[in-house]
């Protein structure tokens, strides 16, 4: 059974990206985002990034990849690249698409969740530090922003899935 989000929404204001070019905000805004759960670590999504929610995925292991991309989904007659916590058992899969330039066709990868996705608002004036022994490497996340006592990572996709080959 697949559920259907519109990847055409425009991005909710998720977080800027950080860096020395940058101002520091005038005023707090705040964007909707998608919260997907991994067991080492909560990631966020803009609402556009996430195309679809797949409940019987076609899943095929491969014996190479970093550690956190061992395996790929075969969707809509693509192979995507497929991040994954430990175990794929029981999880739902989340695909998602990204451009690597503006204007450029759209990429598309997965991740496999526990639980279903859900929204959540997001305030710029929850930044924080990246958690130590985060998953991914710095120069993959976009921001991270504390959120009910975690720390939640936004991953940089085009950055994220370009690592695994995709």
């Amino acid at each position: 059974m697949r559920r259907m989000i519109d990847p055409t929404a425009q991005y909710a204001s998720l977080l800027r990206p950080t860096g020395p070019e940058d101002e520091p905000p005038k005023e707090s805004s705040s964007g909707r985002a998608w919260l997907l759960e991994w067991p080492q670590q909560s990631l966020a999504l803009a609402l556009c990034e996430v195309v679809e929610v797949v409940d019987a995925p076609q899943i095929h292991v491969l014996p190479f990849g970093p550690s956190w991309c061992h395996a790929v989904l075969s969707w809509r007659e693509q192979f995507l690249p497929l991040a994954q916590h430990a175990t794929i058992l029981n999880s739902r899969i989340v695909v998602t698409a990204y451009q690597l330039e503006p204007g450029e066709p759209l990429q598309y990868a997965a991740f496999a969740i526990d639980g279903m996705p859900r929204q959540i608002t997001v305030n710029d004036n929850l930044d924080c530090e990246l958690p130590p022994g985060c998953v991914f490497a710095e120069e993959q996340l976009r921001a991270s922003f504390r959120f009910e006592d975690r720390t939640v990572v936004v991953p940089e996709l085009s950055a994220l899935f370009s690592s695994a080959g995709a």
